[in-house]
């Protein structure tokens, strides 16, 4: 770890309680930073948290190696997806995984507003 003469730590690099490693950088007079990890399956993520510290944007492969990028409003909530994504679907409750040329548009209480190609969840 990297230290200022502050004491705080900017970066930091962890090992998660199952082992995965971390990098975090952040602004040490803000909660703002990236963090970089692996996560299960060694599949790789990277989230952008604001000055409040609350995740704004995340890009992440899964285990089936497909991509996807979610953003998020000020209160962490979910605003859009673009990629690979599990929705519940509407009408039979069950979790329901979409491909990687997934859009997705959220309202403020995560509902699908929008979605493309047309989800039988939203």
């Amino acid at each position: 770890m990297l230290r200022h003469r502050e004491g705080d730590h900017p970066v930091g690099l962890f090992l998660d309680e199952k082992g995965h490693p971390r990098l975090d950088l952040f602004d040490r007079s803000t909660k703002s930073g990236i963090s970089l990890a692996i996560e299960s399956q060694g599949n790789p993520a990277m989230r952008f948290i604001d000055t409040g510290g609350i995740i704004r944007t995340s890009l992440a492969v899964d285990a089936s190696k497909n991509i996807s990028m979610e953003l998020f409003d000020d209160k962490g909530h979910p605003r859009a997806t673009i990629g690979s994504t599990i929705v519940k679907n509407e009408q039979s409750g069950a979790q329901e995984i979409l491909p990687p040329s997934t859009f997705l548009l959220y309202d403020e209480d995560g509902k699908v507003v929008f979605s493309a190609p047309k989800s039988r969840g939203g």
